[in-house]
């Protein structure tokens, strides 16, 4: 399936339009649980965890959006974390991991540390599922031929026991020159029904554009969807004008971040048939005062997503923390 993208006409969106039940949290402002910018929010049946970007470090809050605790301790020790990139949760047994430069820490969902496990230089995204941990990195390495590099995206699936079941090469970028990124906020996987699906961005300078959704299916990428932009795509320099940040879907919708000239989103709506694309992003109306909106899908689930929005009060004589929307679509 190809879905074409007039990238130069826009249209509005508002989040009303497309969900069919929002559920708001305000996340509790404490000394200890200010947060600065959201990166990731996992949720269970008991809990809501952020990773909050100031420290970094992932938080714990109940469901009314009641403060509980900071997981872990910062500091170099093997039951301690720096650095800390993304986290995941095994709903299962109860366990978080914290994925750092160099090192995957586990804790339980009451603080306890459990393990540490080394080997993983620098953790981009991380999940767990089918009782395996997942989690995406990238190493660059020098091109066969000498000239110029390669950066090999890998994919490590590890057992509780922290033995890697498995590594897979999901994608292969060659460069001319070594360029480190970490994409803090990605949105590699999201679901539809019984489909799993993953797409990874490619953020620096190259000649093509990455723009194919895939699914996953018994250990395999298989292309699901591609978009089209039409006209031309590359700058003078040869080099792509598009660069896609992230396409994820729900039951019924697609949503597709990318750069050109700024922000831009394209929506897609599977009932209808039909695309928008937004030159910012989808209006969130009344819950956050009109401004867009930037949505995540949650772990294992189909149809449900988040966004977050500080919303300011005439009597706040401080910025709050921000406020947690989890909706679920039509």
């Amino acid at each position: 399936m190809t879905l074409p993208i007039a990238s130069n006409s826009f249209q509005n969106l508002e989040i009303e339009s497309i969900v069919k039940e929002v559920k708001q949290v305000k996340l509790e402002e404490t000394d200890e649980s200010l947060i600065g910018l959201i990166h990731k929010v996992e949720k269970t049946d008991e809990y809501i965890f952020v990773l909050d970007a100031n420290g970094p470090r992932v938080l714990q809050f109940d469901l009314n959006g009641k403060y509980i605790k900071e997981i872990g301790r910062n500091g170099n020790g093997s039951n301690e974390y720096a650095n800390l990139t993304t986290f995941t949760i095994d709903n299962n047994l109860k366990h978080i991991y914290l994925a750092t430069l160099g090192k995957v820490v586990r804790y339980d969902f009451d603080n306890n540390f459990i393990d540490s496990y080394s080997g993983i230089a620098l953790p981009e995204y991380a999940h767990f599922q089918n009782g395996l941990l997942e989690v995406y990195f990238t190493k660059d390495e020098s091109a066969e031929d000498g000239k110029g590099f390669v950066k090999r995206s890998l994919l490590y699936k590890i057992h509780d026991n922290a033995v890697i079941e498995d590594s897979v090469v999901t994608k292969i970028v060659k460069i001319k020159k070594q360029v480190y990124t970490v994409f803090q906020r990605a949105k590699y996987l999201s679901a539809d029904l019984d489909q799993k699906f993953f797409y990874q961005p490619v953020l620096i300078p190259e000649e093509i554009i990455r723009d194919t959704l895939y699914e996953v299916k018994n250990n395999q990428l298989i292309p699901a969807l591609k978009l089209s932009f039409g006209g031309s795509t590359r700058g003078v320099d040869g080099m792509k004008s598009i660069y896609i940040k992230s396409i994820i879907r729900s039951e019924n919708f697609l949503f597709a971040e990318y750069l050109n000239s700024g922000n831009r989103l394209f929506v897609y709506d599977f009932n209808k048939s039909k695309g928008y694309n937004l030159k910012e992003g989808i209006n969130g109306g009344k819950y956050t005062n009109n401004e867009t909106l930037e949505l995540f899908p949650l772990n294992n689930e189909s149809n449900e997503f988040y966004f977050n929005s500080k919303i300011v009060s005439d009597e706040d004589s401080y910025e709050p923390n921000p406020t947690l929307f989890f909706v679920q679509f039509k």
